[in-house]
Order: structure tokens, then C-alpha cells, then sequence
């Protein structure tokens, strides 16, 4: 079973067991067999494949084990016999964390990252770099749109796009925020589009931070990242992270609408 308690709904219980039973488990034949010594604290989930071919060696069940050192462990998990290890070094989760700023300023899926991260890190240090990277990345894409003269401002003139461009740069913040809680807008299109506008950058990145941590967290915790399944309660979070968004876009709107229209605003 290739994730975490056996399905993505982390329930532990395995429906379709078929060696262990009451006639099967017992004090003389059922126990822990072995302990294995690692270097450094294991907080991601251990991963256990069946008839695995080992180079040299031939088939094995492996249990694979990753520790906070960065080193990864393949085990015999019958004998509890060292297949290899390998050390990724200190470098590694900086390493993660620069790719992960890197690529994703391109439209290139968020989602793969956040998972690695949580596999890789375990929860609190998965959704501490995936966050940061994320923030980092969109602060780096609003930046090169900057740099290119892409924003609307210097590429038309017309009252109404000011008018927007003016209230972003007051308050952009919000919908920016709105926007990062809602997962169908794509992640890069918030992106492009806020360097395009006038939002200010530290309440940009502010509300980037706040706004994908949420989504971030539910993905690095709920998420399976080798059946696909989505878990109810991830799809739950998404739902209400979603609700929340476009209630505060929705507010926006009004609120710019009355400000912008005084009568409007009168006849309420």
C-alpha cells in the first residue's frame, strides 16, 4: 500500500488484509521483529514495496526510510539488513527550496512540489519550505513582469484601468489574498497578473504567504501522492478555503463599486 495508513483518507485500516487474523496473530507468532538504527529523526511516513529487484541481490521487500539528516535508507524488511544508504548532505533542503521558487514561477504545477515537500520533510518542515518557496516564487515572477515594462499602467491609458490600478495599489492586498485561497485560479496567473497591476509588493508577498498556507498545509497533510485520491477532508478545505476567497473578492467589488459611484452608495 503505497501511502500514509494505508488510504488517502489516513484511516489506518486496511479492508483487505488477508494474512493477518485472529488465527494468525498471537504472542508466539505475531510481534516486533526487529529495530533499525538511523541517523537522525523520522518524521515522514516509512514506505514499504513488495518484490523490489536489487541490483546484485535480486527481489526484496524494501522498506524505505528518510530521517530530518537527509538520508534516505533502503531496509530488507524481512531480515532488517541495510540494502544502501544514501546522504543528500546539508544542501539539499535549500537546494528543494531554490528549485521549487524556480520552477514554479513558470506555469508548472505547484501541487508536485507541496507533495514532495511533505514526503521528503515530513509535515512541519514539508509545509515550511513549500510556503516559503511559494512566496519567494511569486515575489520572483511579479518582479520579472516589472522588469519587462509589463504593467498595465505604462501599456494603456484609460480611466477605468486606472481607476483599478489605483485601488490595487491601496488595497491589493485583499484580493490577492481572496485569490490564493481559491484553488482553480492557477497559481502563476496571480502572478503575471498582480505584476502586471500596481499592488505594492510587501503586502503582495504578505498576502501570498497568508494566503497559500492553508491549501499548502491541507495538501502537505491530506494528500496522496501516489494513488491520486483526494482525500473528503482535503476536498473539504478546499471547498471552504474557496468560499472564503470569493466572499472577499465579492466584497471588494462592492466596496470599489460604492466608493466609486457615490449614488450607489446613497440608494443603499
Amino acid at each position: 500500500m503505497l501511502t500514509q495508513h494505508y488510504d488517502s483518507r489516513r484511516t489506518g485500516a486496511n479492508l483487505a488484509e488477508t494474512k493477518l487474523s485472529p488465527a494468525t496473530v498471537g504472542p508466539g507468532k505475531f510481534g516486533k521483529l526487529f529495530e533499525l538504527g538511523v541517523e537522525g529523526h523520522v518524521y515522514a511516513q516509512p514506505l514499504y514495496v513488495e518484490d523490489v529487484d536489487v541490483p546484485g541481490v535480486g527481489k526484496r521487500n524494501l522498506l524505505y526510510v528518510a530521517t530530518m539528516h537527509n538520508r534516505f535508507y533502503a531496509f530488507d524488511a524481512d531480515s532488517g539488513a541495510v540494502i544502501w544508504s544514501r546522504s543528500l548532505g546539508p544542501w539539499f533542503p535549500p537546494a528543494f527550496l531554490a528549485a521549487h521558487a524556480v520552477i514554479t514561477v513558470f506555469p508548472f504545477p505547484r501541487t508536485a512540489f507541496t507533495l514532495a515537500a511533505g514526503l521528503l520533510f515530513g509535515t512541519g518542515y514539508g509545509v515550511l519550505i513549500a510556503v516559503t518557496a511559494s512566496t519567494a516564487s511569486a515575489v520572483i515572477a511579479l518582479l520579472l513582469v516589472r522588469a519587462g515594462g509589463w504593467q498595465l499602467s505604462s501599456l494603456v491609458s484609460h480611466p477605468a484601468i486606472e481607476s483599478v490600478d489605483a485601488r490595487l495599489r491601496q488595497r491589493g492586498w485583499l484580493a490577492v489574498l481572496s485569490l490564493r485561497l481559491i484553488p482553480a485560479v492557477p497559481f502563476a496567473v496571480i502572478n503575471y497578473a498582480a505584476g502586471a497591476s500596481a499592488v505594492r509588493l510587501l503586502p503582495y508577498a504578505l498576502a501570498t504567504l497568508v494566503g497559500v498556507l492553508p491549501g499548502t498545509a491541507a495538501v502537505v497533510i491530506l494528500g496522496d501522492a501516489f494513488t491520486g485520491n483526494v482525500s473528503p477532508m482535503l476536498a473539504l478545505v478546499s471547498v471552504a478555503t474557496a468560499s472564503l476567497g470569493v466572499a472577499g473578492l465579492v466584497y471588494e467589488i462592492r466596496k470599489h463599486r460604492r466608493e466609486s459611484d457615490p449614488g450607489e452608495a446613497d440608494e443603499d
